[in-house]
């Protein structure tokens, strides 16, 4: 099997199992609808798959709506429920070593983006590292600018299903590092320079306010 995860609206005469519902949390059959995107069961003709059970899949679910939130700028602690206490976060532009800096990685979004919002989502949860590719909307505060930026989010766990590495490639390339030559050892050494610094800026235990 294969999950499938894409923005509810893009889907049409889908019956719902009940009369009230919220996009925040809704059920379909054979479904899961969490905060406007739904994870879909489809057959997957890979051999590299991993067999999950249903405690599994369960809990990979909410792993990819959970990091969805946080593409949202909506980080709560709940988001981070599933991260290991030692998982690591990096992008193109910056490196957090530990679960209280990442915290700080992603509550440092709503304090520089007036808003921002996944415009479409893909994911597979039946591997390791989960593989989720998103397009998101980041509008700046302060300018009367958006960006988009499309990126491939590898997921790795641990044997507890706990994310030890959340890696974010934007369009899809792998991120320079010291591997790749001398430019790309100064760009890994700026990147844990920046998580040092957003660690040490926002205060990984207080929660967002949104303006």
């Amino acid at each position: 099997m294969q999950s499938i995860i894409r923005p509810l609206n893009s889907f049409r005469h889908l019956s719902l199992l009940s009369s009230n519902f919220s996009r925040s949390s809704l059920v379909f059959s054979g479904s899961l609808v969490h905060n406007g995107y739904i994870i879909l069961s489809t057959m997957s003709t890979s051999t590299e798959n991993i067999k999950l059970n249903e405690a599994n899949r369960k809990v990979r679910e909410e792993i990819i709506s959970d990091v969805l939130n946080l593409y949202n700028s909506n980080p709560t602690e709940e988001s981070f429920r599933h991260y290991d206490t030692n998982a690591q976060f990096e992008d193109p532009l910056q490196f957090s070593g530990n679960l209280s800096s990442v915290k700080s990685a992603f509550k440092s979004l709503p304090k520089i983006f007036k808003d921002s919002e996944v415009t479409k989502s893909d994911a597979d949860i039946d591997t390791n590292p989960m593989k989720l590719n998103l397009e998101t909307r980041y509008e700046w505060k302060g300018i009367n600018k958006e960006t988009t930026i499309r990126s491939i989010v590898l997921l790795t766990l641990n044997e507890q299903e706990k994310i030890i590495r959340h890696e974010e490639r934007w369009n899809g390339e792998p991120i320079p590092n010291a591997e790749s030559g001398f430019f790309g050892r100064i760009k890994e050494a700026l990147r844990h320079v920046t998580g040092s610094l957003v660690h040490a800026a926002i205060d990984s235990e207080k929660p967002v306010e949104k303006k």
